[in-house]
């Protein structure tokens, strides 16, 4: 990541969460003067490939450290993840030259209920990641785009073209025969996923709203509010109900592998925040999108295979495959849209 990347910054602009949406993800549009020729193609690809690592590091790290050790406290984890990035957000921005809020109190204040939105947002999605297992959970995430859809339409005003609707319809229906045929169906870990889903999609729509509106905070200070209120409010939580208390006393933290899947747990949140802007200016907003998409493909079959917890069914195989074909259509069609507004 050289230093143009920073010097730069202000070519980005937020544009739409085309992105996967546990992982909050938002797009950002390259400026137009940017032209091909001066970013390399070894920078276009590495910067792609870095997007898709940090991304399925992060779900496969959550997984494994809420489920394959005694630590299973999805708040605790919530709590370390806001106060990894409360503590680097400063860091890196500084070294890029990235603007923070002043203000903090003010910043505040013209964001809510965006920061509430965000804490509800990763409780609930760390909460479906310890339940289910990534291939549902994944699937179960496809609903956060029509969700979007919903919200943009009653609160923005934007209508989808009826090609994208048809798409996410077939993201849908293929969700539906999944969870037909889910032999380790978990009531509280859809209810989770679902939750997450619609916070996800909330929090999308008011983060386009709030970079609209809030111009002076940035895409950098939104993030950084949304975590410096996320941080004591899970810190508190996990000490009322006990968590922090059993998760010291836990003999875990003698494993150094654990620790090593805990730190990646706990610092990929920002990674991915940088990693998703550096893909987008080295690239452009679109390719994030359609990457974002790809790797979504990857984690689904990643996980059946390499994370305990899935049941393979015949019909739950056909919705899951059903439901990753309908997010590729989607892709080729915002592609298309975006390429003749363009």
């Amino acid at each position: 990541m050289d230093s143009g990347f920073g010097s730069r910054r202000d070519n980005l602009v937020k544009k739409e969460n085309d992105s996967h949406p546990g992982e909050a993800t938002d797009d950002y549009e390259a400026d137009k003067s940017v032209k091909e020729g001066q970013i390399s193609r070894t920078d276009k690809l590495g910067s792609a490939g870095l997007y898709v690592v940090v991304s399925i590091l992060i779900t496969f790290a959550n997984k494994v450290v809420l489920t394959s050790y005694d630590l299973r406290s999805f708040v605790f984890v919530s709590f370390s993840q806001a106060l990894t990035a409360v503590i680097l957000l400063p860091v890196v921005c500084k070294v890029f030259k990235y603007p923070l809020p002043s203000d903090l109190w003010k910043s505040f204040k013209s964001l809510h209920p965006l920061p509430l939105i965000s804490v509800l947002n990763a409780v609930f999605s760390l909460g479906g990641t310890q339940r289910l297992s990534i291939p549902m959970m994944t699937v179960l995430r496809r609903f956060t785009i029509l969700l979007t859809m919903i919200f943009e339409l009653f609160l923005l005003k934007v209508y989808p073209s009826p090609m994208v609707a048809a798409s996410v319809a077939m993201m849908i229906i293929g969700a539906v025969i999944a969870v037909v045929d889910d032999l380790v169906f978990s009531l509280s870990g859809y209810i989770f996923v679902l939750s997450s889903d619609v916070f996800t999609a909330l929090n999308g729509v008011f983060n386009k709203k709030k970079m609209e509106d809030c111009k002076e905070v940035g895409m950098h200070g939104i993030l950084f509010v949304n975590n410096l209120f996320c941080a004591p409010v899970m810190c508190a939580v996990s000490i009322l109900n006990g968590d922090m208390k059993r998760v010291i006393g836990l003999d875990v933290w003698k494993d150094p592998r654990f620790i090593a899947w805990f730190g990646l747990a706990s610092t990929l949140g920002v990674c991915l925040h940088f990693s998703m802007l550096y893909c987008t200016h080295a690239n452009s907003a679109l390719t994030t999108s359609v990457v974002g998409c790809l790797k979504n493909i990857a984690t689904t079959y990643g996980g059946m295979v390499l994370v305990p917890g899935y049941a393979f069914t015949v019909w739950n195989f056909i919705g899951i495959n059903l439901s990753m074909a309908g997010s590729l259509v989607y892709s080729g069609v915002r592609y298309f849209e975006i390429r003749r507004k363009g």
